[in-house]
């Protein structure tokens, strides 16, 4: 998982962070100069909104298609 929370990517439906390690807080994100975490959820939304995701075709990386998998169990 990624500690600030700052990388998105589209599952094909909408776009998301991706997979945010749950320890790191706001307090060391805000040291790093980065956005609070529910901050970065929005934008997540506020791109979905602005700019939606094309579906993921058959070609999708391997990583892409697991974590896809393993976020529709969540």
């Amino acid at each position: 998982p990624q500690r600030d929370g700052t990388q998105v990517v589209s599952d094909g439906t909408r776009h998301r962070l991706w997979d945010v390690d749950p320890e790191t807080t706001d307090a060391e994100r805000a040291a790093w100069d980065v956005p609070p975490l529910a901050h970065q959820l929005r934008r997540a939304e506020d791109l979905t909104r602005a700019n939606p995701p094309s579906p993921i075709g058959d070609g999708a990386p391997q990583w892409l298609t697991d974590a896809i998998e393993r976020w529709a169990t969540e």
